[in-house]
């Protein structure tokens, strides 16, 4: 074999390993599209028709969970509160990803649930009862 020939097959085997190195890198470096966060309103119209009872000083209160929250949230350090906000943990933990309530009513807030990383996408929905406001948001983990 010539040199020029030598030349041309390692020019081909060259080019041919610099593509797949280039199509490899392409979809390994690439980064996984991220799922949307998951939907606020649905799993809040959930909360606002769902019932359960929540202990108040005076005995088992039934009521929906988006009227327990709006009771509760003037009071957010009392038992019935604390009772409330177990409530919903339970409802929320249920849902796939991750959820917070914040609840305002009086110039008090009652918040169930951690607030989303800075950098999270979330989605939020509003939900006012009387005088309160319930804002749940959810995103992934």
């Amino acid at each position: 074999m010539s040199a020029r020939g030598v030349s041309t097959a390692i020019d081909t085997v060259l080019a041919v390993s610099l593509v797949a190195a280039a199509v490899t890198a392409l979809f390994v470096l690439t980064p996984a599209p991220q799922p949307s966060p998951p939907d606020a309103g649905h799993a809040l119209d959930a909360l606002a028709v769902t019932t359960a009872t929540a202990n108040a000083t005076s005995g088992p209160v039934r009521a929906t969970v988006a009227v327990h929250l709006a009771a509760a949230a003037p009071r957010p350090d009392s038992s019935y509160a604390r009772a409330v906000a177990a409530v919903v943990r339970d409802r929320i933990d249920a849902l796939p990803g991750r959820s917070s309530v914040l609840v305002r009513a009086d110039g008090r807030a009652l918040r169930v649930g951690a607030s989303p990383p800075r950098d999270a996408d979330t989605t939020a929905a509003v939900l006012r009862v009387g005088d309160a406001s319930i804002v749940l948001r959810r995103w992934w983990a």
